[in-house]
């Protein structure tokens, strides 16, 4: 760019020049007054005007354009470590949070675990009751219940829960009320608690 305005002050440095020429005898003339020597003082005002004209476009483009650019890249460099900082600052908060899921999933296979074992524990202690003469279904499980504190328990040959299914309007033999507890799994004796406590109300 630089190169082509220096080209156009040339040009129009010629193109002065051969006016000036044009006008003068080159039998007598020096070499500057064939060049500048006709020119008016309106025509050397206009010459030095675009010469200066040329010279700051071309200082502009040599230095102010390259100043540009070098701000331009400061800046975008500038943006670059932004971006790059609040990368990583996203993967430090990715990190946090797969290490606060990891320790959540841990907590919940512990809790699993010990439920597991406890329901294994009980069915144990419940195997341990029948083995006993006299004890039955009924028995173990009561005892599961209120011993034991097992959550999920339910009794569907008892007679209070077949009275308060009957008052409920719903099927109480003992496979219907056991296949409607199933959906209170694994919560049954909070359901066969409530069942319980409703023969006492009188607006059921």
């Amino acid at each position: 760019m630089a190169v082509l305005f220096l080209l156009l002050a040339f040009l129009l440095l010629v193109g002065v020049a051969a006016a000036g020429i044009e006008n003068t005898d080159p039998s007598t003339a020096s070499l500057f007054d064939r060049s500048f020597g006709q020119l008016t003082e309106g025509q050397l005002l206009l010459l030095f005007a675009g010469a200066g004209f040329l010279i700051a476009l071309f200082l502009f483009f040599a230095f102010g354009a390259s100043r540009t650019r070098r701000t331009r890249r400061r800046e975008l460099k500038s943006r670059r470590r932004d971006a790059e900082g609040r990368v990583d600052e996203l993967e430090r908060e990715n990190a946090r949070l797969n290490k606060e899921l990891a320790d959540t999933r841990e907590q919940v296979d512990a809790t699993e675990r010990t439920r597991a074992d406890a329901v294994a524990e009980r069915d144990r202690a419940e195997a341990l009751l029948l083995a006993l003469p006299g004890v039955g279904p009924w028995t173990a499980s009561y005892l599961a219940l209120r011993a034991l504190r097992d959550p999920d328990v339910f009794l569907p040959t008892d007679v209070g829960v077949r009275h308060a299914l009957d008052r409920l309007g719903v099927a109480s033999d003992p496979a219907s009320a056991a296949a409607l507890a199933e959906s209170w799994r694994p919560w049954r004796s909070y359901g066969l608690l409530q069942l319980w406590h409703s023969l006492d109300r009188k607006d059921v």
